[in-house]
C-alpha cells in the first residue's frame, strides 16, 4: 500500500508541475491545489515514520543507523544535484548575475533551494529532521509539533498571499522573500510533517489507530 501511494503521489507531483490537465477551473484547482499538494507531506511523513521505526527498534544501533541513513541521503541528493547542475547554471545565468557570482549561486542552491526547483525537498527534509531531533532531546514531541505547526502557518503565507493582499502579512513575506526566496524550506515547511511521522510511530498502538487500521487488504 505504501509503494502504491508513493507511485500515485509521484504521478501527482508530475501533474502538478505540468500545464493544466482539466479544462474546468474547478477541477484544475482541486487537482493542483488540493490533491497534488498532498504528495510532499505524504513523503515527509512516511520517511519520518520509517526513520523513527528503525532508530527506536534497536536503540544500540540508533546513531549508527542515523549516520548511515544521512550519508546515503546526502549522496543521493548530490548525485541529483550534479545531474541538474547545467539547468541550475542556465537558470542563474538568466537572472543576469555576474559570472563571478554563479559559483556562489550554486552553493546557495545546493544548501537551500535545490539545483532545480523540485529538489528543494531533499535539503529541507534533512534540515527539518535535524531541527526536530535536536529539539526533541529537550522538549516533548507534542510541544514541538505545536511549534512546528505555527511555523507552517507562517510559511503558508507564501502559497496564500493572494488572500492577504495589501496587508502587513504580505508586506512582511515580501521583505522575507527578497533575502530568503521561499518559505518552502526546512524551517517553515517540513518540521510539522516530520513531527507527524514521528507521532504516528509513537502512537501506532493507540486504540484509535488500531481500530481504523486496515489489517487485510486484498486486490
Amino acid at each position: 500500500m505504501v509503494s502504491l501511494l508513493q507511485f500515485t503521489f509521484a504521478v501527482l507531483i508530475i501533474a502538478f508541475h505540468n500545464q493544466r490537465i482539466f479544462p474546468s477551473d474547478e477541477w484544475n484547482f482541486i487537482q493542483k491545489n488540493v490533491i497534488s499538494r498532498l504528495a510532499v507531506p505524504f513523503f515527509i511523513i512516511a520517511s519520518a515514520f520509517f526513520v523513527r521505526w528503525k532508530t527506536e527498534q534497536k536503540k544500540e544501533f540508533q546513531q549508527k543507523y542515523k549516520k548511515k541513513y544521512t550519508k546515503k541521503y546526502i549522496k543521493t541528493y548530490l548525485i541529483w544535484s550534479l545531474i541538474y547542475l547545467p539547468y541550475g547554471w542556465m537558470f542563474f545565468s538568466s537572472l543576469g548575475f555576474a559570472n563571478a557570482l554563479l559559483p556562489l549561486g550554486a552553493i546557495v542552491a545546493l544548501l537551500y533551494v535545490g539545483m532545480c526547483y523540485h529538489l528543494w525537498y531533499l535539503p529541507a527534509f534533512l534540515f527539518g529532521s535535524f531541527f526536530i531531533n535536536k529539539f526533541n532531546k529537550h522538549v516533548n514531541l507534542l510541544m514541538i509539533t505545536l511549534l512546528a505547526f505555527s511555523l507552517f502557518l507562517v510559511g503558508s503565507i507564501e502559497t496564500y498571499q493572494g488572500y492577504f493582499a495589501n496587508t502587513w502579512l504580505t508586506t512582511s513575506y515580501e521583505s522575507y522573500a527578497r533575502i530568503f526566496f521561499t518559505t518552502r524550506n526546512g524551517l517553515f515547511f517540513t518540521p510539522v510533517f516530520v513531527c507527524l511521522g514521528y507521532l504516528l510511530y509513537d502512537y501506532r498502538n493507540h486504540p484509535f489507530l488500531i481500530r481504523h487500521q486496515a489489517r487485510n487488504i486484498s486486490f
